[in-house]
């Protein structure tokens, strides 16, 4: 189901554990997804102190300050357009949106 007006609480956010890093350090898919029929851009997620051991690109998820971490670099995020990228870490990190700009 996708929505015509544009909200931030219709860009969904979903992880799920995806088997193990180096030193059995559990790994984490996370999928974030545009279901709006318009872009979103500036897409903020509270994401606490956010770290990782599996690299992650900086233009796809960075973590800016404690709890504000980016979505591609604050760049636009087309409609039913998704990003996908792995973390590691222990224990899984809340991640949750806290703004976005339509």
């Amino acid at each position: 189901m996708f929505w015509k007006k544009c909200s931030a609480s219709h860009v969904l956010i979903h992880q799920y554990p995806s088997g193990c890093a180096a030193g059995h350090i559990p790994k984490y898919t996370v999928h974030i997804f545009n279901m709006n029929y318009a872009p979103v851009k500036d897409v903020h997620i509270a994401c606490g102190f956010f770290a990782s051991t599996t690299p992650i690109y900086r233009h796809v998820f960075n973590r800016i300050s404690t709890n504000d971490c980016l979505v591609k670099g604050g760049k636009s995020l087309s409609s039913h357009e998704y990003i996908v990228f792995d973390y590691s870490n222990e224990p899984k990190f809340a991640l949750s949106f806290s703004k976005v700009k339509c």
